[in-house]
């Protein structure tokens, strides 16, 4: 900072020109009360002059604008120069050998304490993880083995006892044992028949003398000798229509829903129109 006769609005106020906001408002506020004219023991004319040269220096330096055109006035800048080394265009003499080092290369470190106890943690927070996924595996499983197991033998023992009554060769060659071409029992009859399974609803149609239909798996076609008609399992209800069995020929087409009975839509549906 070049030197100047008169006194910086910084020695008024016993600071340094990188001072803070913080600073600079603490030491006006220590000093007005020092100089103040009520205040002071001082000569009334020194306290007043004093006074007011704070007030100014403090009205500077408490504003941006104006301190940063006192500060390039006084030729102070808070701003650092970064300068370049003395051997910056000096050619390198020689390279440092890193085989020297106790480590692989100049980056590296060892890991500190907490970086260590940190893969510690997570190493076993996956181990654990991992354990806990293997424990829930065997649990589902077995519950699904304990709950399947029993079903499975009671396939098996009506396989056998179906088996036992076949009496040819020929029809136990040709007894599917994947998809049980055993006859299923049925629910009671008056049980609605949305409680029925599928399985039993198409074997309940085919002890109806109902036919499926090989393309549209859903149409079914029942023949009598007054009348035939085609059943169509919707996903709400049952659709049959009567073929040419109303007026002048024209066919009739009744629903009826699945939470009906099994008797009830039996007795409406094959009782014909």
């Amino acid at each position: 900072m070049p030197q100047s006769s008169e006194t910086s609005y910084y020695s008024l106020l016993g600071l340094h020109p990188s001072a803070s906001v913080i600073d600079i408002r603490r030491a006006y506020r220590e000093l007005s009360k020092r100089y103040h004219p009520d205040t002071t023991e001082l000569p009334a004319a020194l306290a007043t002059a004093k006074f007011q040269q704070i007030n100014e220096a403090y009205a500077t330096l408490s504003h941006p604008e104006r301190r940063l055109s006192y500060d390039l006035k006084i030729g102070y800048s808070r701003f650092g120069v970064i300068q370049a080394p003395a051997d910056l265009h000096h050619p390198v003499r020689y390279a440092y050998d890193y085989s020297k080092s106790a480590y692989l290369d100049a980056s590296d470190r060892p890991l500190s304490s907490g970086e260590i106890f940190a893969l510690f943690i997570l190493g076993l927070t996956f181990v654990g993880c991992l354990l806990l996924a293997i424990a829930i595996g065997f649990a589902r499983g077995e519950a699904a083995f304990q709950t399947q197991s029993p079903q499975s033998t009671l396939k098996i023992e009506k396989q056998i006892s179906y088996l036992s009554q076949l009496t040819s060769p020929g029809e136990i060659k040709n007894f599917n044992f994947s998809k049980s071409e055993i006859p299923m029992s049925l629910l009671p009859a008056d049980t609605p028949l949305y409680n029925h399974p599928l399985p039993q609803i198409e074997q309940w149609l085919k002890d109806q003398g109902c036919q499926q239909d090989e393309t549209q798996r859903h149409c079914w076609r029942v023949q009598r000798p007054e009348w035939q008609a085609e059943l169509w399992l919707d996903i709400e209800q049952i659709v049959v229509k009567y073929i040419e069995a109303g007026e002048n020929r024209q066919d009739i087409q009744r629903s009826f829903k699945y939470s009906l009975s099994r008797e009830d839509i039996e007795q409406a549906v094959f009782s014909g129109p």
